[in-house]
């Protein structure tokens, strides 16, 4: 297995010689490095040696890494949450970190075993991966698969095909850099065993694609064909980037078939909306990808998305309230978003308002939707004030001539006419036994606390009425 970019390639190298392996009854490992028993600071080439002979020369090479190497144990930076590859009791507190500066790391197994004459086995390790600035050249033709992450963070799996040449397939799972990976790739057959080939799990889910078969040789699968002909393993190998834990190569891996609990990190402005899900979920918090979610946005808001890196959700959006499931391949962070009432009406005490401009002024002064049922609030509205604010019109100058009538409009308190949500309007009457009419608009357009307006003197307009509407 070659972990490298330039960056993070992995990939399983396999040697002469043939060893069948029989039925397990119970697990075989023939390696489990945790890690733990070195020291921090250790170089790889040294760890699992053992020291003998008058010199105290090193023998029995478990890790042979080429001059130059800088791959060491390190303390562990960051966990991973599920079902671990190893049993060892003590785990997660130190990890190898790669760097082997453009050669190759090689853990040997100590046997060669063939997955085409004998039982699948398992390379099963942790992993945090780092992306590759482009995809390697894989010239050793013993090499079977190779997993790595490309300049787009997305998983690439480099494997062969019945009948045609060897290739690397982006299949579309994006890796989070940050995070901490289950990695198996089981060795094995598929077609009755017609055909040496392997399997790709993230986190416990086998990793399914167009240019790979099933187990009938249909396609799309999850079986990949080897990019090899040799098909024995005798060693795992790393090249590049990037920090492994864990790595256990056995006849069966711990806990397989059970995918990892897959955690989401839930984006959203808490003022705008509420997340659910068996309880109140807190910006930031977390749900495992597969939970129900239940999405409600707060007052003069609807739910306008639910999005994320490879997440999908199954609920109707927008909406007022939504209920989905959401699901994902890899941990990642889902941004819900809402959006303020924009469009249409609402429906109200005082009849239906428009939408955008009511919510505005609710926003801005604090009103809930619950509290619009009477018309105490209307007159607040219209003028664009607080509900706890009641302006009235007056006129603070009136002056006329043979023709036309002006009128000085102001409010009491004071209001910014230019601002109001209600239209400014004017009524008249010949007399106050006589009900006002002939409505005038008043222009408000740039008005600070007055406006003037011009009414034509007629017989009809001795008495002046200002209103909002």
């Amino acid at each position: 297995m070659n972990l490298t970019s330039k960056r993070m390639l992995q990939f399983i190298v396999g040697c002469a010689g043939v060893c069948a392996l029989s039925a397990f009854a119970t697990q075989t490992k023939w390696v489990e490095d945790t890690f733990e028993d070195g020291t921090v600071g250790q170089s790889i080439g040294t760890y699992k040696q053992v020291v003998t002979g008058g010199s105290n020369q090193y023998t029995n090479y478990a890790w042979i890494a080429a001059n130059g190497d800088l791959s060491v144990i390190a303390t562990n930076i960051g966990s991973y949450a599920g079902t671990r590859p190893s049993t060892n009791a003590v785990q997660s507190n130190q990890v190898l970190t790669l760097s082997t500066e453009g050669q190759t790391l090689t853990r040997n197994l100590g046997v060669t075993n063939n997955f085409l004459t004998g039982d699948p086995f398992y390379v099963d390790t942790l992993i945090k991966f780092t992306p590759s600035e482009d995809n390697p050249t894989i010239s050793d033709s013993s090499v079977k698969a190779a997993v790595f992450v490309n300049v787009s963070s997305n998983l690439v799996i480099y494997h062969g095909d019945i009948s045609l040449p060897v290739s690397s397939t982006d299949v579309g799972l994006h890796i989070d850099p940050t995070a901490w990976y289950r990695l198996t790739i089981k060795l094995g057959t598929f077609f009755s065993g017609g055909y040496p080939a392997f399997q790709v799990y993230v986190n416990g889910t086998a990793i399914t694609n167009a240019v790979a078969y099933d187990d009938n040789g249909g396609q799309p699968g999850t079986w990949f064909v080897n990019a090899s002909q040799n098909n024995t393993i005798s060693a795992v190998a790393f090249q590049g980037t990037g920090m492994v834990d864990d790595l256990v190569v056995s006849s069966m891996a711990n806990g397989f078939g059970t995918p990892a609990a897959i955690l989401l990190t839930l984006s959203f402005n808490s003022s705008q909306i509420s997340v659910s899900s068996g309880g109140a979920i807190t910006n930031g918090g977390t749900v495992t990808a597969g939970s129900t979610i239940t999405v409600t946005a707060l007052d003069w808001y609807n739910v306008a998305s639910v999005s994320g890196t490879g997440v999908t959700f199954s609920g109707n959006l927008p909406g007022k309230t939504t209920n989905g499931v959401l699901t994902a391949a890899a941990p990642a962070t889902v941004s819900i978003t809402a959006a303020q009432y924009s469009s249409g009406t609402v429906s109200t005490g005082a009849g239906n308002i428009d939408a955008s401009k009511l919510s505005t002024w609710a926003l801005a002064k604090g009103v809930a939707e619950s509290a619009l049922s009477g018309t105490s609030w209307y007159n607040s509205y219209l003028f664009n004030v607080a509900t706890n604010i009641s302006p009235v019109l007056t006129f603070s100058a009136v002056s006329a001539d043979d023709t036309n009538t002006k009128v000085v409009i102001t409010t009491t308190p004071t209001v910014t006419l230019s601002s109001i949500n209600g239209t400014l309007k004017t009524v008249v009457t010949a007399s106050l036994g006589t009900p006002f009419g002939g409505t005038n608009t008043v222009s408000v357009s740039g008005a600070g606390a007055v406006v003037t307006n011009t009414i034509l003197n007629s017989g009809s307009s001795k008495f002046v009425k200002a209103l909002v509407q």
